[in-house]
């Protein structure tokens, strides 16, 4: 469901709870403010961290002010990666905000396939002069995976580079080893010019 109201908390009602939802993901949705002062406010992150003037990579934009602030950063597409639910896409609608979503189940790196496309977006979106926010519940896997994929496609950063240059704008992120293998695998079959055969 996409619906652009919101209750009284200021969380947007399309991000809310679906029925198809796993009881992790009802039992997230219910800690969830909690889980966003602490990351905040306890721990000091911001929600969305510039990662290049055209790239950022965040956690989903849920309450009226993440939204805002897409807007004054001049946010302009947004990639998210969340196979357990929807963005604001109204919003994004009246906001002439390019909007792509790949569905990686929370706690999975996303798949070559899946990799391929998401880069393939985001490049279409920079080279037309957007800026782009990559994101995921809190921007620290799955989107980090794909920002990482795209670095190395398009930038010719190496793994450990991309990882270097996306933690160095936000330390929260956790890449490991079962990510570089998707992300060194992927590349490899992409061969010259970042296409699969």
């Amino acid at each position: 469901m996409t619906d652009s109201s919101t209750d009284a908390s200021g969380i947007s009602q399309s991000a809310v709870e679906s029925p198809s939802l796993s009881l992790f993901h009802r039992a997230f949705d219910k800690l969830y403010p909690a889980i966003r002062f602490y990351h905040e406010r306890v721990s000091g992150n911001s929600w969305y961290s510039e990662i290049t003037p055209q790239l950022w990579l965040g956690g989903a934009p849920t309450y009226a002010r993440d939204y805002d602030e897409l807007l004054a950063n001049k946010i302009n597409a947004v990639v998210n990666i969340r196979a357990e639910r929807d963005d604001d896409v109204d919003f994004y609608r009246i906001h002439d905000i390019a909007y792509a979503r790949y569905r990686t189940p929370d706690m999975m790196a996303p798949d070559a396939a899946t990799i391929q496309a998401a880069a393939d977006w985001i490049k279409n979106q920079v080279d037309d002069g957007r800026i782009v926010l990559i994101h995921c519940a809190k921007g620290r896997g799955r989107s980090a995976t794909l920002l990482a994929g795209y670095l190395m496609r398009e930038h010719g950063l190496s793994f450990d580079e991309a990882e270097a240059q996306i933690r160095g704008k936000r330390s929260l992120t956790k890449l490991e080893a079962r990510h570089r293998k998707v992300l060194e695998d992927w590349l490899a079959a992409a061969g010259p010019g970042g296409t699969t055969p």
